[in-house]
């Protein structure tokens, strides 16, 4: 009686591997220079038919890697997802630059308020909603650290004002004694987490 092998797949597991934009283009810029794609595959740990592919999006991954550097100065993302250089995007910023270069103090939701207005003016989504995660996101894009004392940006300034009190999730917050206690919290663990 012979026993019958169940033929043997061999599969090995390979680690999906995301090239920033800039690796994407060192790639293009040394098989310009006659490299060969195997050896560039093997040295990135990606497929030789994601060198190919990388070769055929070169046009495409060159805009991309300008946007990235026009509007952020930085091209070690992994992608670009078009919100960098939107219309929406960049006008935002001109309008957050402008308040702040008059003076005025920018809060989150603020600049989630401008946002909406801005889309509504320039035809948007009409599901846009101009939530958290896209406010934290337009943040980390420009270098925007807002917090409850002040604000910083990519050139060290800090704004010490005190928080406008006609910014209405303040206001809210100073009117009810439960939410002032929260809200004295939260302000000293920030004080806190400074001197530490």
């Amino acid at each position: 009686m012979t026993s019958k092998k169940k033929p043997t797949h061999e599969t090995t597991h390979v680690k999906q591997t995301r090239l920033t934009i800039d690796d994407r283009v060192k790639i293009l810029e040394r098989l310009a220079d006659g490299e060969k794609g195997v050896i560039l595959a093997m040295e990135y740990k990606v497929s030789t038919s994601a060198i190919a592919n990388i070769k055929k999006s070169k046009e495409n991954l060159l805009k991309q890697r300008s946007s990235l550097i026009m509007y952020q100065g930085k091209t070690s993302k992994k992608r670009c997802t078009g919100v960098e250089n939107s219309r929406l995007d960049q006008m935002l910023y001109e309008w957050y630059l402008q308040e702040k270069n008059m003076g005025i103090r920018v809060t989150g939701p603020m600049l989630r308020k401008k946002a909406l207005e801005l889309n509504k003016i320039l035809n948007g989504p009409e599901t846009f909603k101009a939530s958290t995660g896209f406010l934290n996101k337009f943040k980390e894009r420009h270098d925007i650290i807002l917090s409850v004392r002040g604000e910083k940006d990519t050139n060290g300034e800090k704004d010490t004002a005190v928080q406008d009190a006609s910014d209405d999730s303040c206001q809210e917050l100073t009117n009810d004694p439960v939410k002032q206690e929260d809200w004295e919290i939260m302000v000293s663990m920030k004080i806190m987490q400074k001197w530490k």
